[in-house]
């Protein structure tokens, strides 16, 4: 019965930390998620030339993340024993990739132009792969 209590707090505190989130659109893409994602596209076509941006936009969102990680981690701190080691295995999944992504970003920053194509698209997938997973991650203990 209290494992069901602190369980019902848990996730109380979990929707109340996305009673602000953005409006969903009908393809069940919050309008900032599809923001994102439209930006990815756009940073995954970017030059050498547009290095400095494409490093700036993903640094921050990579703080952004580093952010929001930290808010859900708040949030889920009293979720019960059982939910908190389950947390645990997915925060552990979530910071490998997230140093995955940011070793993606440094090797971006140092790209030549003839490395360019590829720091890029690695950087990019390796932040599309910790957003994704963070996403599914709320998703999962929204419920």
């Amino acid at each position: 019965m209290t494992n069901r209590i602190v369980t019902g707090i848990a996730a109380a505190a979990v929707a109340v930390s996305f009673a602000g989130a953005p409006a969903i659109a009908a393809d069940g893409q919050s309008e900032t998620a599809q923001q994102i994602a439209r930006t990815y596209d756009e940073v995954s076509d970017y030059t050498v030339e547009q290095k400095d941006k494409a490093v700036s936009w993903l640094a921050e969102r990579v703080e952004a993340l580093d952010a929001q990680m930290d808010e859900f981690d708040r949030n889920l701190a009293d979720a019960g024993d059982s939910m908190a080691a389950k947390w645990d295995d997915v925060k552990r999944d979530l910071a490998a990739k997230r140093e995955a992504a940011a070793q993606e970003l440094a090797e971006m920053k140092r790209a030549t132009a003839e490395a360019w194509d590829d720091a890029r698209d690695s950087a990019v997938e390796n932040m599309q792969k910790l957003e994704d997973s963070f996403d599914a991650a709320k998703e999962e203990y929204s419920k």
